[in-house]
């Protein structure tokens, strides 16, 4: 039965693999957060965003915060990142608002991010209930004699 199993969970693996839905490497998300008065290279209109990368091995692995990007408005395949100098200058420019507005990492960034370790959790918690469950009883008349 267990054969059975890790032969159609391998038969499932491959099968993403071939369509494309297994992940590896770094793929980052870009979250917009407010207009800001700087320009890009071609005189178009940024905006202040930050940066979250998922780090996947077929399924996501980590997440981590990239901190302050620029983007072009309205589009987020390219960014400029931030560095503390360009803030302070950008700040001091009043290009980019003092402080900087807060923001949070979305919560689907954490489970995508993350989802390997969601993944591997649930089969450990379907192994536990399954045994602790539904695991055949040895009752007296099937038990081995000896």
């Amino acid at each position: 039965m267990k054969n059975l199993f890790l032969i159609i969970v391998l038969l499932a693996f491959t099968r993403l693999a071939h369509a494309g839905a297994m992940m590896f490497g770094t793929d980052d998300n870009i979250h917009p957060i407010t207009d800001v008065s700087v320009t890009g290279p071609e005189g178009q209109p940024m905006q202040l965003a930050h940066r979250v990368s998922l780090h996947f091995f077929v399924a996501g692995i980590y997440t981590t915060d990239e901190g302050y990007v620029l983007v072009e408005k309205g589009k987020t395949d390219l960014y400029y990142t931030l560095t503390p100098e360009l803030i302070a200058e950008y700040q001091a420019s009043n290009s980019v608002p003092n402080p900087l507005p807060a923001y949070k990492i979305p919560l689907w960034d954490y489970l995508f991010g993350y989802s390997l370790w969601l993944i591997v959790a649930s089969l450990i918690l379907f192994y536990v209930i399954k045994d602790k469950f539904f695991s055949k009883k040895e009752t007296p008349e099937n038990k081995p004699a000896g």
